[in-house]
């Protein structure tokens, strides 16, 4: 369990959050004991100690500041000079993450209509206001001091959204109740989901995450869109009309030019375009961990480790769990150490007894820290591009289960393709084990029932009828070798797929008893194959 102190007690991310952990405590990985506190006055009474991580919520929130002045001081006293008081002191008393909630505004203002502006890794931050100039000066003061036992995550956060949410867009909440038409303009936002931003700094605090974060829905927002969309939402019908587009550009140009224009800076901010790049541009990625598990596999092992060391994106952890080998398997296992660690991957190593192949698996599930986990068995490989395709897949789509293509290799030489699929009536046939990965947040520290030989497709058909996002990958990803204790011929082997196929997949998990008849058909393919 991670001790979490949430500064900003009152703050609507930091209570989100809060109920978040609460509501997801029987699944996460890793449990939180969640503590929130003020700290706007007196923080020198607030202990630090005993926490493994402060979430730094306190702050001025970005409102209208333009000919304001008298408010500078406090902005710089609260977003700046709190956060330095806050983060030294929690760096004293043993702290080892702390993480900072800053703003997208530090790259300055929304473009005006017509025109884009595109953050990117490299884009360097320019404020158009003193609350974006207090944002960053906090950024560098911890920066300046973060260093090997103090983590630093910064999370330049662009427009959060979700139920309760207020700010701007507890504004286009408004208008989607009451106007019974809206300006249509095409522009584009990056903005992000409340619940999908408390998955994020979860996982970052699970990883133990440092540096920035960029993080964003994988849509933008578009503002007249999402009013039609909140309209629709209550039953309402809003119409979208482009008559007020002229006045609008002409608002929008005259605030651009003259920044205390309060009417343009209105326009510019509902329909102006600031986003952060997508992948091409230095979007980021999520961080993938591989599971390996072995039991007397020398043979194999080579083929499967190469394959994850090769790839053009390797992930940040590779995970491997030996059953307790009595041949050459952890020798060769070890061998590839430094080349894993020369490539930045933490390389973890597990030998011991175990009660079966999925309690192995459990074990690397256990001990990965990465968003996104893979598990490749021995004697099953990658092709180069699997984890990056895989982890695109995550970033672009939002979400919560990938997998692709596979090339099955027969005894014989030949070689199968068999394609992802997702349809209504779903069958193994359309899913392939060794290209998927998952959401580590959904998996738990035991994912699999360690019921029977086919306890990952159980899970799969688990968190697709909890309603899990699941998107298929067009490419073969992985190959296959058959031959092992899923493919066994046998006819006491058949009997005992088919029974756990449709005692512990379908019927655990709420699906027709009809998927007896595709039980039997797959069992009746292994035998062709």
């Amino acid at each position: 369990m991670k001790r979490i102190l949430i500064t900003g007690k009152s703050g609507y991310i930091a209570n989100a959050f809060a109920k978040w952990a609460k509501d997801h405590e029987a699944v996460l990985p890793e449990r939180l004991k969640v503590t929130l506190v003020s700290v706007r006055e007196g923080a020198e009474e607030i202990s630090f100690r005993g926490y493994d991580a402060v979430l730094h919520t306190a702050g001025i929130a970005h409102v209208d500041v333009a000919g304001k002045e008298s408010l500078r001081e406090e902005y710089f006293r609260v977003n700046a000079d709190l956060t330095a008081q806050c983060a030294k002191k929690a760096k004293e008393q043993g702290v080892r993450q702390f993480l900072f909630l800053s703003s997208i505004i530090v790259y300055g203002d929304s473009a005006p209509l017509g025109r884009t502006k595109e953050i990117t890794r490299r884009t360097k931050p320019a404020p158009a206001s003193f609350y974006g100039e207090s944002k960053l000066r906090a950024e560098k003061y911890l920066s300046e001091l973060a260093d090997d036992s103090f983590g630093v995550c910064i999370f330049r956060l662009p427009m959060v959204y979700g139920p309760g949410c207020k700010g701007n867009y507890g504004s286009l909440e408004t208008f989607a109740r009451f106007l019974p038409l809206f300006p249509l303009e095409e522009n584009a936002r990056s903005a992000i989901r409340i619940d999908r931003l408390c998955e994020r700094i979860y996982e970052a605090i699970l990883s133990g995450e440092t540096g920035l974060v960029l993080p964003q829905d994988p849509e933008y927002l578009c503002t007249s869109k999402e009013v039609q969309r909140l309209a629709g939402a209550r039953g309402r019908h809003i119409l979208l009309t482009k008559a007020f587009h002229p006045a609008l550009f002409v608002l929008s140009r005259l605030g651009d030019a003259h920044p205390g224009f309060k009417p343009g800076a209105y326009v510019n901010k509902a329909f102006g375009n600031l986003t952060y790049a997508r992948e091409s541009a230095g979007m980021e990625l999520p961080t993938a961990a591989v599971v390996t598990i072995c039991r007397n596999s020398e043979k194999e092992l080579p083929r499967t480790i190469e394959s994850v060391l090769n790839q053009t994106r390797p992930p940040a952890e590779y995970h491997l769990v030996d059953g307790g080998s009595t041949d050459r398997s952890l020798e060769i296992i070890e061998s590839y150490r430094q080349r894993a660690e020369s490539l930045g991957i933490r390389y973890v190593v597990t030998s011991e007894p175990d009660k079966g192949i999925y309690d192995a698996m459990n074990k690397g599930v256990a001990r990965a820290r990465a968003r996104i986990v893979g598990i490749l068995n021995a004697g099953d490989v990658y092709r180069k591009n699997a984890i990056r395709r895989s982890a695109q897949t995550f970033a672009q789509t939002g979400c919560d289960i990938s997998f692709g293509d596979i090339l099955i290799r027969k005894t014989n030489g030949a070689a199968v393709r068999k394609r992802a699929r997702l349809r209504g009536f779903q069958t193994s046939r359309d899913w392939n084990h060794p290209t998927m990965f998952v959401r580590r947040s959904l998996l738990g520290n035991r994912p699999f029932a360690c019921k029977g030989i086919h306890d990952d497709y159980a899970l799969y058909l688990k968190l697709r009828k909890q309603g899990a996002k699941i998107v298929t990958i067009p490419k073969v990803l992985a190959e296959f070798s058959m031959g092992g204790a899923s493919n066994r011929k046998s006819l006491k082997a058949s009997l005992g797929r088919i029974r756990d196929r449709f005692l512990y997949c379908y019927l655990a998990n709420g699906y027709s008893p009809l998927y007896l008849f595709e039980c039997l058909a797959i069992e009746g393919v292994k035998v062709l194959l």
